[in-house]
């Protein structure tokens, strides 16, 4: 083995050896449990002199429920009342569609017969053009 060749595997077999340190140091620094603080702290919680009973704190959930099904009862009554209103007013607009689709085919008709009319015009005064 030459002198060169000697020198590569050293190099090769420390680098290997760094290889495997770096990865050993860096297993044993995951799984090193660290402490975590949050702040400020989201849930503190004060020990009371008194606290509530079981009965009042059903009686206030009950309160809320009630509460809450008005709420939603309101918004229900609303959204129906609005959907009815969209609903009514869609059918004026609809209706308003039909009245103009009749007026536009009723002009498109007499149109029609206005241009016939003026063609067969036209027609006779190019024949009495053609006499004079």
């Amino acid at each position: 083995m030459s002198e060169a060749e000697k020198w590569i595997l050293g190099c090769t077999i420390v680098v290997a050896l760094c290889t495997i340190a770096a990865v050993v140091i860096s297993v044993v620094a995951l799984n090193r449990k660290t402490e975590m603080q949050l702040s400020p702290q989201p849930l503190i919680v004060a020990m009371e002199k008194e606290f509530t009973t079981k009965r009042e704190f059903e009686l206030h959930v009950n309160h809320v429920q009630s509460e809450h099904d008005k709420i939603f009862s309101k918004i229900g009554g609303v959204e129906r009342g609005a959907a009815a209103s969209l609903e009514n007013k869609i059918e004026v607009v609809r209706k308003d569609l039909i009245h103009v689709g009749n007026q536009v085919s009723a002009l498109k008709a007499q149109t029609d017969l206005q241009n016939q009319q003026l063609a067969r015009m036209d027609a006779k005064l190019d024949r009495i053009a053609e006499k004079s």
